[in-house]
């Protein structure tokens, strides 16, 4: 448990209990945060790239419990990261088309 504003909880698998002193904005001196804070916060633009590429194709629906909403949302982090590895190899169409081809063969 860590506490910024709010208390943020965080769980991985590859980080331990190290802690880092970080200049606080707000008065002199440093405070103490978790080593995971600090990786997630410099490693955040990939989720934000993620968020971007699946916000046209949202799939979740208000009328749906939070369970199908969890599966469908799981789905299509699937799929973007599989696009973007795919991309990385030299897949060069867009991930609609990465969507529609993919979707087709795991129904």
């Amino acid at each position: 448990m860590y506490m910024s504003t709010k208390i943020v909880y965080m769980l991985s698998t590859s980080h331990g209990n190290e802690e880092l002193a970080v200049p606080n904005r707000r008065r002199d001196g440093n405070i103490r945060r978790p080593k995971i804070s600090a990786e997630y916060n410099k490693n955040m633009g990939g989720v934000d790239k993620t968020d971007q590429l699946l916000q046209p194709y949202d799939c979740a629906k208000k009328s749906l419990k939070w369970t199908k909403k969890l599966f469908f949302h799981l789905c299509q982090m699937s799929l973007c990261n599989s696009f973007l590895l795919a991309k990385k190899e030299g897949y060069d169409k867009s991930l609609l088309n990465f969507i529609e081809c993919h979707l087709v063969v795991a129904i």
